[in-house]
């Protein structure tokens, strides 16, 4: 905002839209509820694949390793000793 340089996919912002309705942090704040919903919904639905959420960088990093170790993905939850 204060030297106006593009991010974001070329995009500029400016003290002005900071504060509009066309705002990125309003847009933010706006559309998390919507996709956490979406992200809970995905990971409840029972399906032929199973989607597993990591709480912690630690978590994958262990799951990783069981893969590559055992050259099969582990069933059970993240942490979970029966991997």
């Amino acid at each position: 905002m204060v030297t106006e340089e593009p991010v974001c996919n070329g995009n500029t912002e400016t003290w002005k839209q900071l504060f509009s309705n066309d705002s990125i942090l309003l847009w933010h704040g706006r559309s998390f509820a919507p996709k956490r919903a979406h992200v809970k919904a995905f990971l409840a639905a029972d399906g032929p694949m199973k989607t597993v959420r990591f709480g912690s960088r630690r978590r994958t990093r262990r799951w990783l390793r069981l893969v590559a170790e055992n050259g099969r993905i582990p069933t059970g939850p993240p942490g979970d000793a029966a991997n």
